[in-house]
């Protein structure tokens, strides 16, 4: 299936952007995002992930307020949704999106919250990569600030 991206010229292979290289299970592409407040009362982690070979898009938010304290608590939000074939549409899953605003420099609107952004503090840079077992991964990673909504 054509999908909104094979207009253009980022193709890894002769198949359609829907179609992965190969048929491994194990097969994603992901976002993860943890942050805390300087004074360490707040802890968020978020994560996104898309599994082409298994159709499936998951994402979650994580929050623990006074996480250091007796009275600690945690509150979660867990998505899921068939994955979609069209790239353009597979940063949503239920109430958590992860918007691209300016690619490989901000990301934003980690939740149903408009207006939400990270941008980095520091350079991109690409860890080295991983093989294990049958599995090969490249993973992204910059120190990155907490833009509140305005």
């Amino acid at each position: 299936m054509l999908s909104s991206f094979d207009d253009f010229p980022i193709h890894q292979t002769s198949h359609p952007i829907a179609q992965t290289a190969g048929t491994d299970l194990n097969h994603y592409d992901r976002y993860f995002f943890n942050g805390y407040t300087r004074d360490t009362r707040l802890f968020f982690a978020a994560a996104m992930g898309l599994y082409p070979n298994r159709h499936v898009a998951d994402a979650h938010f994580s929050v623990v307020v006074n996480g250091t304290t007796v009275d600690a608590e945690q509150i979660n939000v867990h998505a899921s949704r068939r994955a979609p074939l069209d790239r353009s549409e597979a940063n949503i899953v239920g109430p958590i999106q992860v918007e691209v605003l300016e690619p490989l420099h901000a990301c934003g609107s980690l939740s149903t919250r408009p207006n939400t952004a990270f941008a980095p503090t520091s350079p991109l840079c690409a860890a080295p990569r991983r093989s294990r077992n049958r599995t090969s991964s490249t993973r992204w990673a910059s120190a990155c600030s907490w833009i509140p909504p305005a």
